[in-house]
């Protein structure tokens, strides 16, 4: 059976055994050589140069739209320079030479996932578009150690063997599971079984991302013929700048970076000053639930988490909000923040309890505090950032967990806004919490470009005249 060598426990021997006879200089070179021999191991398990030379090649010779991962490297480099600039990243963060690829459940190729590493440790990755159609170069920031100690587990409970072939597979990534696949002889990735990385269970079906235009097939009552329209008329637009970009960065591969200075592209917003924020107040509510400081979660459903967080930030952060209303006591928030739970008789017949909808995820702010929200006509909460203060977007997810809902709706925090990149190539990106992740944390969001494909709604945090 195939081992992995767990990195902590390898790092703590070889470091414990070189301390009375390594100088300094030889223990950061031994730090260095033991990262770069993970991250190859990780990379040789999960996936190849050939495939990252048969997917160059085919990014040539098809129309499928696959990005040459070369290309890829481009932007993800500019983007850890601009965020080292915002001071996400310390001077010395840097990319490893290779992307992990992950697949899509059917095997076609979605992201290059490069890794940043800061201090000759694993701390995040920039995860970009592997094809054209699914949106701009860059698509995910987060924060990540890595897939090794996971596959460890697997491989010790006998979930993978030395014969298995294991994949990344997108699970409304960065949640993922792992495949047991194939590589066919023209380099085809083939999914066998997918497995949950945290049980080693097998898993029927992964969740997916909507798009606009399919949830209006799904939920044709819930959208005016307005509302609609206004968002076809954006993805349309959109599709059309997508496609403009995507020619102009093939044009110019290898020297994407020489017009980075441009000044028609600029940044709406700095994210060192989130923490500004987020660090300064623990949220009160949700301490005595979990005793854990700046928490994302504990209200139930996500629309109810969202309402809710925004809440406890408003009572966290009186004082730079310049108000000094008494806050509701929190058996009559929380009965607010239930009220925005419809639960009934749903789509499809179901009766599912915990379900968030639409026209009344504002009732606990506007009840509650000197606040409401309103819908950003653009689409991106960035008014209520720039105020300094959270916002929410609703994007689409398709739902596999309850029986045969397809189709699903997912609020989310908005606590960071801003556009990145330059010219043609600017795009924008937000900062979330996921209030439904185990670790949502208000102190390490994960950034996520904006795409109006997917995201169905944004609020803005406004005061009440």
């Amino acid at each position: 059976m195939k081992k992995v060598i767990f990195l902590p426990i390898l790092l703590l021997a070889a470091l414990s055994g070189c301390k009375d006879s390594k100088s300094n200089d030889n223990l950061l070179l031994l730090k260095q050589e033991l990262v770069s021999n993970a991250m190859e191991k990780e990379f040789n398990l999960l996936c190849s140069e050939g495939e990252l030379n048969i997917l160059s090649t085919r990014s040539i010779e098809t129309t499928e739209g696959i990005v040459d991962w070369t290309l890829a490297k481009e932007f993800a480099e500019l983007t850890l320079q601009s965020f080292i600039q915002d001071g996400e990243f310390s001077e010395n963060a840097y990319l490893w030479k290779y992307p992990l690829c992950i697949y899509s459940e059917d095997g076609s190729i979605r992201y290059y996932e490069f890794r940043v590493l800061e201090n000759e440790q694993i701390v995040a990755a920039i995860a970009c578009n592997a094809q054209e159609k699914y949106g701009p170069p860059v698509d995910k920031i987060f924060k990540t150690d890595g897939y090794l100690s996971e596959l460890e587990k697997l491989f010790d409970k006998e979930v993978l063997s030395e014969s298995d072939l294991p994949r990344i597979v997108d699970n409304v990534y960065p949640s993922h599971v792992v495949s047991i696949s194939e590589q066919t002889r023209s380099g085809e990735i083939l999914t066998e079984k997918l497995i949950n990385p945290e049980s080693g269970t097998e898993v029927e079906e992964v969740d997916k991302l909507l798009t606009v235009e399919e949830s209006f097939e799904i939920y044709p009552d819930l959208y005016t013929d307005e509302q609609k329209q206004l968002a076809l008329v954006e993805i349309g637009n959109y599709k059309e700048e997508l496609g403009n970009l995507w020619e102009c960065a093939k044009e110019r591969k290898g020297s994407i970076s020489e017009n980075n200075n441009d000044t028609r592209g600029c940044s709406l917003y700095d994210s060192k000053e989130i923490n500004l924020f987020f660090l300064k107040n623990t949220f009160d509510y949700h301490v005595k639930i979990f005793n854990n400081p700046c928490t994302a979660l504990g209200y139930g459903a996500c629309g109810a988490t969202a309402t809710g967080f925004i809440l406890d930030y408003l009572d966290a952060n009186k004082i730079l909000c310049n108000e000094t209303w008494t806050k509701s006591p929190y058996d009559i928030r929380l009965e607010y923040l239930y009220r925005t739970l419809k639960v009934g008789k749903l789509p499809y017949g179901l009766n599912i309890p915990n379900a968030t909808w639409i026209d009344n995820i504002g009732n606990p702010i506007s009840l509650t505090s000197y606040y409401e929200l309103e819908q950003d006509s653009s689409f991106v909460c960035k008014n209520s950032i720039i105020r300094g203060l959270p916002g929410i977007s609703l994007r689409c997810l398709k739902l596999t967990s309850i029986e045969s809902l397809i189709g699903g709706m997912h609020y989310r925090n908005v606590i960071g806004y801003k556009e990145t990149g330059w010219w043609i190539f600017s795009y924008k990106q937000m900062k979330v919490i996921d209030g439904n992740k185990a670790d949502a944390n208000c102190n390490t969001g994960n950034w996520e470009t904006w795409i109006p494909l997917y995201h169905l709604y944004s609020w803005n945090v406004k005061r009440k005249i």
